[in-house]
């Protein structure tokens, strides 16, 4: 089943939230593979993420070991928890249904 672009975009927040590394520092190739996406549209949605200001992006190590990591913002985690709260009011039963 093919996710919608939210979902794809909540996908990358919660992936740098919940297994950051070393100083809330996430590489993009453990990105890569937490989001499960393929290469070319990570990198547009990580881009269009850190112009909106949800995550940031700053580089680390020398010309040899040069690596993007990327940290997640206030914003990011407000988005987060909102995209959480909203997703389970849709998921609750109205309460007729229950008393059914």
């Amino acid at each position: 089943m093919r996710r919608a672009t939210l979902e794809r975009k909540v996908d990358i927040l919660k992936a740098i939230q919940g297994r950051a590394w070393k100083n809330s520092e996430y590489p993009i190739t453990q990105l890569l593979h937490d989001a499960n996406m393929n290469w070319p549209p990570l990198q547009k949605m990580v881009g269009e993420m850190v112009a909106s200001g949800l995550m940031s992006n700053s580089t680390r190590g020398t010309l040899k070991t040069f690596k993007h990591v990327y940290t997640l913002t206030d914003k990011g985690r407000q988005a987060i928890r909102l995209y959480d709260e909203l997703s389970k009011l849709i998921d609750e039963k109205p309460i007729s249904a229950l008393e059914d």
